[in-house]
């Protein structure tokens, strides 16, 4: 279960014919909305609860954007900052339980928490005098590591022993006329910062930009009985875990994740199958191993069809 504790007060709605930024990234990038957890309730007192089924991340949302916002899985809990300035309004919370910040410098925050325990930080860039730069001050745990890979461009926070704490997916950033505009993340210290290259000559406004931060990778993994050769090792990976498909600190502490949870499908045919499902089926509602495969190699088990 995710269960997100935002602190709130009560803030003013917008003006109803100015379009929210939550309005505006479904116009632009939906996809961004898909998979969200909604609120439930009505705010009251100091909290505002968010319940989803399928992991047991937590996650709290501050209404002051100069504080973090902190997922923690029991095991390890990472903290990340907002782009705020001294003009930053606190939250909003819309009708259907997205979170949204006016930053008071041409751009506002939506944050959208996911299902699997991730929360996608959406920038909504309003015109050509808003930041091109936006920083994410990262809190994690002592000794705790954050890379930056030059090869796909993801963000993998891993504990002093080596093993996944979490990690954020490789920066996008997209146009009112749906183009893609270029952007890129470059780290300083514990700080993560999005660049993002709008100008008023290339790029039609408003500009919908984000990082995607999770900690969760696997949902589910059991065993089920779908052929009488044997037994099959039915895999739900997280949705972080498929927008990563191609990341091999994702494949590894995916499978890391899996045999936690299932011991003994820790083998080498098994784990070819899992990662060429991950990299040639990541859309795929479950993956599905099975015990009595047995190939010669990686390259033959996805000559195979992963199986």
């Amino acid at each position: 279960m995710v269960v997100a504790a935002l602190i709130v007060g009560f803030v003013a709605p917008a003006q109803a014919d100015d379009p929210s930024p939550i309005d505006l990234i479904a116009g632009i990038a939906p996809e961004v909305l898909e998979g969200t957890v909604p609120v439930e309730g009505t705010p009251s007192g100091q909290q505002l609860e968010v319940a989803s089924v399928g992991s047991d991340v937590a996650i709290e949302i501050p209404v002051d954007p100069s504080d973090a916002i902190t997922l923690a899985d029991g095991v390890a809990a990472v903290s990340i900052e907002l782009p705020a300035t001294d003009e930053s309004q606190p939250a909003e919370v819309d009708a259907s339980g997205l979170v949204s910040y006016d930053m008071g410098d041409g751009s506002s925050t939506v944050l959208a928490v996911k299902a699997d325990g991730s929360i996608q930080i959406s920038t909504v860039i309003d015109g050509a005098n808003a930041p091109t730069s936006y920083a994410y001050p990262l809190q994690v745990p002592e000794g705790a590591t954050v890379t930056l890979s030059a090869e796909t461009g993801a963000v993998a926070i891993t504990a002093a022993n080596g093993t996944w704490i979490g990690g954020v997916a490789p920066a996008w950033a997209t146009d009112a006329a749906g183009l893609p505009v270029a952007t890129h993340y470059e780290l300083d210290g514990y700080t993560l910062i999005q660049v993002v290259e709008h100008d008023a000559a290339t790029t039609t406004y408003p500009v919908v930009a984000d990082p995607w931060l999770g900690v969760g990778l696997i949902d589910g993994a059991r065993w089920i009985a779908r052929d009488p050769r044997g037994w099959t090792l039915s895999i739900t990976p997280s949705w972080f875990n498929r927008i990563n498909s191609a990341d091999g600190n994702v494949i590894r502490e995916g499978w890391a994740e899996v045999i936690k949870r299932v011991p003994s499908a820790n083998t080498t045919q098994m784990y070819w199958q899992y990662k060429c499902h991950q990299v040639f089926a990541p859309f795929k509602s479950t993956w599905n191993l099975d015990e009595w495969v047995r190939r010669s190699s990686y390259t033959d088990s996805v000559a195979h069809g992963c199986n």
